[in-house]
C-alpha cells in the first residue's frame, strides 16, 4: 500500500539522504521541489507550515527542517514550526508526524548510554529549542514519533568532527577538546535515513515516542583518531577541555523499527587519500 507522506527539509543536508531512501520505499512523496510542491516553501512564515501540510493533505508527516547551529536562522523556528505543523497534521488527518529531535535534548553531563526516559537537560540554545517543539509535539494531539539524532557524520555534514579530521590538512589542523575525556557517539547520515524511512511506517501505541538514533558505540577522541588513521592521515592538536560523554541507548529503536546502524565508521565518500596518522 502506497502511503502519501510529505517531507520537510528534502533540499537539506540530511533531506539529500532521506529522499533517497524514501523513493525507494513505498511511499508517495510530497516535498518542495518534487511533485506536488512548489520548489521553495518558507515554513517559518506565518501559515506556511499549515498551507503545506493542508495542500497536500499527506498520511505521514516527516519533518525534518529546522533552524541548526550557525546556519543564520532563529532557534525558536523549532518550537514554533513543529507545533504549526503538528496542529496541520491533525487538522488533516494525518495518522503520523516523524520530528527529528536531537541529543542536544539530553545534555552532556551523563556518563552512561542515554536511555529516553532521562530527564531533558539540554545545556545549548540549539538543545531548548529542539526540547520545546518535543514539548509542543508531546502535546498536540497528532501520532507522533521523535527521532533523537547523535552526532551524523557523512557527506554533507562538514561541520561533523569526522567529516573534519577525514578533510583536515597539515596547515588547518582540527582543534581537539582533549583525547581520552571527550567521547561522543557518531552515526552515519546513511543510517539515519534508514530510520528516518522505517520510522515513518510506525503504528504509536501511546501517541508519542521519542527514539535515539546513534550508532550505540561511544569514541572519545583518541579511540576515533585509531580508527580513522587506518583510512586516511588526519591532523590535529590537543586544546583540553571538560570531561563530557553522549552516548545513546539504541535498544528502543533496534526493537521498534529494526534499527542496526553500521558499528565501525562508514567513510564512503569522505576518504580522499590514504595515509597515517599525523598528530602535527
Amino acid at each position: 500500500m502506497t502511503r502519501r507522506l510529505l517531507l520537510t527539509g528534502a533540499s537539506g543536508r540530511l533531506g539529500s539522504h532521506v529522499v533517497p531512501e524514501l523513493q525507494s520505499r513505498d511511499f508517495e512523496l510530497i516535498a518542495p521541489g518534487l511533485a506536488g510542491m512548489p520548489a521553495r516553501v518558507d515554513l517559518a512564515s506565518p501559515g506556511g507550515s499549515r498551507a503545506a501540510v493542508l495542500a497536500s493533505q499527506p498520511e505521514i508527516v516527516v519533518h525534518l527542517a529546522g533552524a541548526v547551529p550557525g546556519r543564520g536562522r532563529r532557534f525558536e523556528e523549532n518550537e514554533s514550526v513543529t507545533a504549526e505543523l503538528a496542529a496541520a497534521a491533525a487538522e488533516a488527518g494525518a495518522r503520523l508526524l516523524v520530528f527529528i529531535s536531537s541529543a542536544a535534548v539530553y545534555g552532556d553531563r551523563r556518563t552512561w548510554p542515554l536511555v529516553e526516559s532521562e530527564a531533558l537537560e539540554p545545556s545549548s540554545d540549539y538543545g531548548r529549542s529542539k526540547a520545546a517543539a518535543e514539548r509542543a509535539l508531546a502535546s498536540s494531539g497528532v501520532p507522533a514519533v521523535v527521532l533523537r539524532v547523535f552526532n551524523v557524520y557523512g557527506t554533507g555534514f562538514d561541520d561533523s568532527l569526522v567529516n573534519r579530521l577525514v578533510a583536515s590538512t597539515p596547515d588547518r589542523p582540527v582543534e581537539l577538546r582533549g583525547l581520552g575525556g571527550f567521547v561522543r557517539d557518531y552515526v552515519s547520515a546513511a543510517d539515519v535515513a534508514r530510520a528516518v524511512a522505517s520510522a515513518a511506517l510506525v503504528e504509536p501505541q501511546d501517541g508519542f515516542v521519542a527514539m535515539n538514533i546513534g550508532s550505540g558505540v561511544p569514541r572519545s577522541n583518541r579511540e576515533l583518531l585509531d580508527e580513522l588513521s587506518q583510512y586516511c592521515e588526519v591532523h590535529w592538536t590537543d586544546v583540553g577541555g571538560p570531561t563530557t560523554t553522549s552516548v545513546a541507548d539504541i535498544g528502543r529503536a533496534q526493537r521498534m523499527i529494526a534499527f542496526a546502524p553500521t558499528a565501525s565508521l562508514d567513510l564512503g565518500g569522505l576518504l580522499p587519500r590514504s595515509g597515517s596518522l599525523d598528530h602535527g
